[in-house]
């Protein structure tokens, strides 16, 4: 490990949100950006990721949402994608019932489904 001066580790952060709402309809996106080094004559490691989405409401009880995320760490294999699907019903005041469907695209010539069920209280 170094030391001295030289030995500082370095990282920078920078991030933008948006959320716009409409009755029963939201459209929400962030993204960041960044990069670290072990020391300030390290190379820097860069990172970024995004997420653009929306959900729509037609119940209070019931809501779709869908969002599509994508992320980058140099050194990580490339830029990881998916496309998350969700299916949320409140069957009480505090017991949820969410069904996800996630398309997951690791490479640009193939992907990879999950679907989970989860039952919050």
């Amino acid at each position: 490990m170094p030391s001295g001066e030289n030995a500082t580790p370095r990282a920078w952060r920078s991030g933008i949100d948006a959320d716009l709402l409409l009755g029963r309809i939201e459209a929400f996106g962030c993204g960041w950006l960044g990069g670290d080094s072990g020391s300030t004559s390290a190379p820097e490691m860069s990172s970024w990721s995004y997420l653009a989405g929306g959900s729509v409401r037609p119940w209070p009880w019931l809501m779709f949402l869908g969002r599509y995320e994508a992320a980058f760490l140099r050194g990580g294999g490339g830029a990881e994608r998916r496309v998350v699907s969700t299916l949320r019903a409140a069957l009480q005041q505090n017991v949820a019932l969410s069904a996800d469907l996630i398309v997951e695209m690791p490479r640009a010539q193939s992907t990879e489904t999950v679907g989970t069920l989860f039952l919050a209280f």
